[in-house]
C-alpha cells in the first residue's frame, strides 16, 4: 500500500471502536500525560500503565511519576503507582494471578510495581549500579515472574543492551556475560518500541534489535538474538539481512517468530517460516514512529504506529487479501496539528479479536501544548451498553453429571456471546477430558457427563456494538465416585498373633466400612478375646486373634458420589505352640528363615529343643517337624 493510499483512508475501524481521553493535563499549559504507555487487555478488563511527566492541574500537582489507568465501564479511572521522580520507558504485563507488574525507569535505577486499581507494592529491579534504563521491555513467564530486556543510555557508558529476570528469590543477569546482549547499540535517534523482548513456549528468551550503523543513528542489520544453553547460557543473533529501526516482536502459539520494523522498503512485517526470513511490506514508502505489534489468539499480527510523514495515528491488520490499514486519529493532512504516537504506543489483542490501543497526543501548536493520553478500542473505554442481570451460580457435581451455567445480559445491540474456563474459551464439542460442551457462544452452556477437568471458573464474556461485558465467576466442583482400585489380601493369622488387611481407592471425601462374614466391624474389643482397630480407615488391624475371628473380611468405600465394595480376603487363624509353631527364631513370622534353622538341625535327636525345630517335641526334628512348619509357613504371629 502506498502512502497516498494510506493518507486517503477514512478514520474508521472495528465496529463500536472509539478514541477517548483517558488522563489529561486540564487547562494547564504544558502539562504532559500520557508519555511511553503500556497497555494490557484481558478478560474484560483493559489497564494502562504510562508517564506522567508535569500534571498542574491535578490537586496537588504531579511531576516525573508513574500512573496506571483502568477501564471501569463508566469512563476511565487512574491511579498514581509511583511518585517519585519515575515511570518514563514502562512496560506492563499481566500474570495468570489478575495481577499487573509495570517495570521502568526509577529515580534510581528501574522500578518494579506490582498490584492492580489502587492497590500497589513498588519494589525495584536490581541491575548494574550507575546504568540509566531505557527502552525497557518486560514479558511474564507461565509462573508470572518478569523477564526484563533494556538499553544503558548512560553518558559515556557502554549502551548495551542488556537482559535480566526474576527468579522467584532474586534478579539474575541472563547469559555467561552477565546479561549483555550487544553492545554500542543505543543511541539518541533509537525508537520508543516496548515490546522487543518475548519468549516461547519453552520460556527461552529472544529479543529484536538493530545493531546501529553509527553512533548516532539507530538504523542498520536487523537481529534476532536467543539465548542458547539455559540462564547462563550464550546470546547469539541471527541477522535478518535487511536494514531497519525500532522493531517489535511477538511469538505467538506457534512458537513462530515476527518482527515489524522500519525499513527501506517502508513499513516491514517479517516472520520466520522453514527456517527462513520472509518479508512482507506493510506500507511503503513511508515510516511509522514507535511502532509496536500484538498477536491475536489466533496468531494473526495487528500494528499500530504514527506515521511518520503526518504524525496521526494508524492500525494494520493482516487479513487474508494483504494488510489493511486505516487511520483511527488524526486530520489526515501534513500541515500543523496535534502529533500523535511519536514518544511511545501500545497495543493488544483480546481473547474475542478486538483491538485495544494506548498512545500519546501533543498538542504542541496549540496555546497550551498539552500532553494527554488517549485509547482506542470497543466502547472507547467509557460506559458499556452491556448490562449484567444476573451470572451463573456456583455447582458441585459428581463425576458423569450435566450442568447448565446461564447468564442474563441486556443491550440496545445485538450480543454475542464466549463462555470460558479459568480464562479459556470454550467450544462445543467433546473436551479432552472426554465431557461434551454445547452453547459456548449462546446465553446458556452445558456440560455434559462432567470429569475433574471441568473443574474451575466459568465467565461469560458478553459484547455488542457498543460496548461489552463479563459475567461474575461461577465455580464448578467435581468429585469423582468412590472407586477400589486395590482390594486386600488373604492372611494365615496365628492364636494370640495379629492380622492387618488394606485397601486402595480413588475418589474424594472417602468414607471405610469393614466387614467380617457379613457384620460390620467397630474399633475396640470383639468379645472372643481379639481387638479391632482402624475400622474407619483403609488399613484394618486386628490383634490378640482367636478362632473366632476366621472367615472372610471386605470393605466398601463410599462418598457423596456413589460406593465400591472391594473383593474379599480370608483369614485363618490357626493354634500355635509357643506363641506360634515354626517361628523358630520368634521375629513374628513363619518364614524361609526358620526353615532354614529347621533344615540346619534336619535329624537330630536327643536334646534337642523347639526352637531347633522340634515343633511336635517328640524330642527329634525329622518329617514330621518339617510339615508341621510347612502347613503354617507363610503365617504372621
Amino acid at each position: 500500500m502506498t502512502l497516498a493510499a494510506v493518507l486517503a483512508v477514512a478514520i474508521s475501524g472495528s465496529v463500536g471502536a472509539q478514541v477517548v481521553v483517558v488522563d489529561d493535563a486540564g487547562t494547564a499549559r504544558n502539562g504532559k500525560v500520557g508519555y511511553w504507555s503500556s497497555l494490557v487487555a484481558r478478560n474484560g478488563d483493559v489497564g494502562i500503565s504510562y508517564y506522567c511527566e508535569d500534571d498542574h492541574a491535578n490537586n496537588p500537582p504531579e511531576m516525573y511519576t508513574l500512573r496506571f489507568a483502568w477501564a471501569t465501564g463508566t469512563g476511565w479511572q487512574w491511579t498514581t503507582v509511583d511518585p517519585y521522580y519515575c515511570g518514563s520507558d514502562t512496560s506492563m504485563g499481566r500474570g495468570s494471578d489478575g495481577l499487573y507488574q509495570i517495570v521502568y525507569s526509577g529515580w534510581n535505577g528501574m522500578g518494579w510495581a506490582i498490584g492492580s486499581a489502587t492497590n500497589w507494592t513498588v519494589g525495584s529491579v536490581n541491575i548494574p549500579a550507575g546504568l540509566a534504563p531505557s527502552n525497557i521491555s518486560m514479558v511474564l513467564d507461565s509462573a508470572n515472574r518478569p523477564h526484563v530486556a533494556y538499553m544503558n543510555f548512560a553518558n559515556g557508558g557502554d549502551h548495551a543492551l542488556r537482559y535480566t529476570y526474576f527468579d522467584g528469590v532474586q534478579w539474575v543477569p541472563g547469559g555467561a556475560n552477565g546479561g549483555v546482549v550487544g553492545l554500542d547499540l543505543w543511541t539518541p535517534t533509537i525508537g520508543f518500541s516496548n515490546t522487543y523482548l518475548k519468549l516461547d513456549a519453552a520460556g527461552t528468551p529472544h529479543i529484536a534489535y538493530a545493531q546501529p550503523s553509527d553512533p548516532v543513528n539507530a538504523y542498520g542489520p536487523m537481529q534476532y538474538a536467543t539465548l542458547v544453553g539455559g540462564p547462563g547460557g550464550n546470546w547469539q543473533s541471527e541477522p535478518l539481512g535487511v536494514m531497519g529501526e525500532d522493531p517489535s516482536l511477538a511469538i505467538g502459539t506457534d512458537d513462530v517468530p515476527r518482527m515489524a520494523f522500519n525499513s527501506d522498503a517502508g513499513i516491514v512485517y517479517a516472520y520466520k517460516s522453514g527456517g527462513v526470513w520472509q518479508f512482507e511490506t506493510v506500507v511503503s514508502a513511508s515510516w511509522g514512529s514507535s511502532i509496536s505489534m500484538a498477536l491475536s489468539d489466533t496468531n494473526n499480527p495487528v500494528l499500530t504506529f504514527a506515521m511518520t510523514a503526518n504524525e496521526d495515528m494508524y492500525v494494520a491488520r493482516r487479513e487474508p487479501g494483504g494488510w489493511v490499514v486505516t487511520r483511527f486519529d488524526g486530520d489526515g493532512t501534513s500541515g500543523p496539528h496535534e502529533i500523535l504516537g511519536r514518544y511511545g504506543t501500545s497495543i493488544d489483542v483480546d481473547e474475542t479479536g478486538n483491538t485495544h490501543i494506548g498512545y500519546l497526543a501533543i498538542d504542541i501548536y496549540s496555546t497550551t501544548h498539552r500532553c494527554d493520553l488517549r485509547y482506542y478500542g470497543p466502547g472507547g473505554g467509557t460506559s458499556s451498553c452491556v448490562q449484567i442481570v444476573s451470572s451463573p451460580q456456583s455447582a458441585s457435581l459428581c463425576g458423569g453429571d450435566s450442568v447448565v451455567f446461564s447468564v442474563n445480559a441486556s443491550s440496545p445491540s445485538p450480543m454475542s456471546y464466549q463462555w470460558r474456563l479459568n480464562g479459556i474459551a470454550l467450544v462445543d464439542g467433546t473436551t479432552p477430558g472426554g465431557s461434551v460442551v454445547s452453547g459456548a457462544t449462546t446465553p446458556d452452556m452445558s456440560i455434559f457427563g462432567v470429569t475433574p477437568s471441568d473443574a474451575g471458573q466459568y465467565t461469560c464474556f458478553v459484547n455488542s456494538d457498543c460496548g461489552n461485558a463479563t459475567c461474575a465467576p461461577a465455580t464448578l466442583g467435581v468429585q469423582a465416585a468412590a472407586a477400589i482400585t486395590g482390594s486386600p489380601a488373604s492372611v494365615n493369622g496365628c492364636t494370640g498373633g495379629s492380622a492387618s488387611f488394606s485397601v486402595n481407592a480413588t475418589g474424594g471425601g472417602l468414607l471405610y466400612d469393614w466387614y467380617h462374614d457379613g457384620a460390620l466391624l467397630l474399633d475396640g474389643p470383639t468379645g472372643s478375646g481379639s481387638t479391632v482397630s482402624g475400622s474407619g480407615t483403609a488399613a484394618l488391624t486386628i490383634t490378640g486373634l482367636s478362632a473366632a475371628d476366621a472367615g472372610l473380611y471386605w470393605c466398601t468405600v463410599s462418598n457423596s458420589c456413589g460406593t465400591d465394595t472391594s473383593a474379599s480376603a480370608s483369614l485363618s487363624v490357626a493354634p500355635c505352640g509357643g506363641g506360634c509353631d515354626g517361628d523358630l527364631n520368634e521375629d513374628g513370622q513363619v518364614d524361609l528363615l526358620d526353615l532354614a534353622i529347621l533344615l540346619s538341625h534336619f535329624g537330630d535327636t536327643g536334646g534337642v529343643a523347639p526352637d531347633d525345630g522340634d515343633i511336635n517335641l517328640d524330642d527329634q526334628i525329622d518329617l514330621v517337624d518339617l510339615a508341621l512348619l510347612l502347613a503354617r509357613f507363610g503365617t504372621i504371629c
